[in-house]
């Protein structure tokens, strides 16, 4: 069976299937080896005999059905545990009682859909919301607020930040789950680094003005 056997066999979407299939098969070709300091496809195939993927567990949303995201929403492990937004939610997440007029400052707890666009100090980052804005040749894309939007955040990131990475912490592997989530266990330094030239759609949890989860989005 193909890698991309499996990934629709784990119901995700076709072209997030193909493109981390796409990711999986670049990995094999320039001889990367499974092992300490790699990081391989982590999905979930489909019990024996043609019958639909595994059930996900207590909180969480079936994973995405063929021809479309999924929009329910999911609620991966925390830290700490808030509820998760629809990870593919086509509206940006509200936040009530932020005033966005003052200086940009960290956003209330909980966690958002959104996108580090910064590094504006040793380990402060700005970030945004983003929502899901469906293509007409593609599945889609993530958008964040129009230039000269004010709805901007901005937050230390944790000693302790726990960061899962879409895409390994080389940047080279497809790293996800059955959602499109990244599970690639990767340092501090590592999501730094990113956020120096900007991240991927993520979903960010922010607990007494530090970011303390970071969890990628794969998209193709």
């Amino acid at each position: 069976m193909t890698p991309l056997d499996v990934l629709r066999r784990a119901a995700l979407p076709l072209s997030l299937a193909a493109g981390l299939a796409a990711m999986t098969a670049c990995s094999a070709t320039n001889g990367t080896a499974s092992g300490a300091g790699t990081s391989s496809v982590a999905v979930s195939p489909a019990p024996s005999g043609g019958g639909p993927a595994a059930t996900p567990p207590a909180g969480t949303s079936s994973p995405a059905p063929p021809g479309g995201p999924s929009t329910k929403p999911f609620r991966p492990a925390a830290h700490p545990s808030y509820p998760a937004p629809k990870i593919f939610g086509t509206e940006f997440q509200a936040d009530p009682g932020h005033d966005f007029t003052k200086h940009v400052s960290p956003r209330s707890n909980g966690v958002l859909r959104g996108m580090i666009r910064a590094l504006t100090g040793e380990d402060v980052v700005e970030y945004v919301p983003v929502k899901w804005v469906k293509g007409v040749n593609t599945e889609g894309y993530f958008e964040g607020p129009p230039e000269g939007d004010a709805t901007v955040y901005a937050a230390p990131i944790a000693g302790d930040v726990v960061f899962l990475s879409a895409t390994g912490c080389e940047g080279m592997d497809a790293t996800v789950d059955d959602w499109g989530l990244g599970n690639a266990r990767c340092s501090r330094a590592a999501l730094i680094a990113k956020a120096r030239t900007g991240g991927r759609a993520a979903l960010i949890t922010t607990e007494s003005g530090r970011i303390v989860k970071v969890v990628e989005i794969f998209t193709p």
